[in-house]
């Protein structure tokens, strides 16, 4: 199991005047699954463009 951590081991610059997206996803299932199905979720969450708030703010 991986655990979400931020920004992990190595120190990261924040800035003050810019936002920060951190995006997760959770899975639940109740069986046993295969890691290539794992890896084919991974793949799809990572091709999926980030939610722009500012578009999101304006509905």
């Amino acid at each position: 199991m991986q655990n979400a951590v931020f920004p992990g081991r190595e120190r990261v610059a924040l800035s003050q005047d810019e936002s920060l997206l951190l995006r997760y996803r959770l899975v639940l299932h109740r069986h046993e699954v295969a890691p290539q199905q794992i890896d084919a979720w991974h793949a799809n969450f990572a091709q999926e463009p980030p939610i722009d708030s500012q578009s999101q703010d304006d509905k």
